[in-house]
């Protein structure tokens, strides 16, 4: 029971360490670089730190979860990999979200 519940905690700080990396390295980036003083609209260019960095971070989270179920079958593996990977897409673009609106405002 306590190498379960130590691994589930392991799991989660690698997904929380993910998780904030990229969240605020993305919101950064975006309203420090991308977004002028300024803004009067998008362009296909203010799109970039979000269409770069959201599947980088899934693409991590989705291999952290699909090692943690070690001897798992193949489907539910990948199954996990999945449900985590959105998971750390949306909570990525909510934390790079609110880091940017609250540096440059609405």
């Amino acid at each position: 029971m306590n190498r379960v519940i130590a691994k589930l905690g392991s799991v989660l700080a690698a997904l929380l360490i993910v998780i904030v990396t990229f969240g605020v390295l993305i919101g950064k980036v975006y309203a420090s670089h991308v977004l002028p003083p300024f803004y009067f609209g998008a362009t296909g260019f203010s799109y970039i730190p979000w269409v770069a960095g959201i599947p980088i971070a899934a693409m991590i989270g989705g291999f952290i979860g699909y090692l943690a179920m070690d001897g798992k079958q193949s489907l539910t593996r990948v199954r996990v990999a999945l449900v985590i990977a959105v998971t750390v897409a949306c909570s990525v673009f909510y934390l790079s979200l609110v880091i940017a609106l609250s540096t440059r405002g609405t």
